[in-house]
């Protein structure tokens, strides 16, 4: 009987349908954002684009709670220059009620050459939030190998 409800509520929740909450035991939101991000990175990537990600995790993929995480930028081959870039240094917590890391900028490693600087500022530093804003200056011409696409302004058309 169980079985037979969970294949009931899986198949309710691929129509769009909801599904009450007695039969949500099973669902893994965490998992499925992943799986959905995963297939949108492809998609980008199969488009010709590199992947540039920023994403309130919800977890540190370094400690062991993060582990779908560092799964998923494994799968995907992302990286955190973040992290790469200032591994040796103790790198500020993202979240104002926590000691860890949640927020990130992750890219495709093609991209990594191109970072110029990648930092965290200080909370309530650029806006008033619960995290910290975490940043990326690219240097362009080496991420986008000197083709720019620029809109053209309103004006000018």
């Amino acid at each position: 009987m169980i079985i037979e409800e969970r294949n009931k509520s899986r198949v309710l929740q691929e129509q769009g349908l909801s599904i009450p909450m007695s039969n949500r035991s099973h669902l893994n939101p965490r998992k499925r954002l992943l799986k959905d991000l995963a297939i949108e990175t492809q998609k980008v990537r199969q488009s010709g684009f590199h992947v540039l990600m920023m994403m309130d995790a919800n977890e540190d993929w370094t400690k062991s709670d993060g582990k779908q995480l560092k799964e998923f930028m494994q799968e995907m081959q992302l990286c955190d220059p973040l992290y790469d870039i200032h591994y040796d240094d103790e790198i500020t917590p993202t979240y104002a009620r926590g000691s860890k890391r949640i927020d990130y900028i992750l890219m495709d490693e093609s991209l990594t050459g191109a970072v110029h600087r990648i930092r965290t500022l200080g909370l309530h530093e650029a806006m008033f939030s619960d995290h910290v804003m975490v940043y990326v200056d690219i240097i362009e011409k080496e991420a986008f190998e000197g083709k720019m696409n620029r809109p053209v302004r309103i004006p000018s058309r």
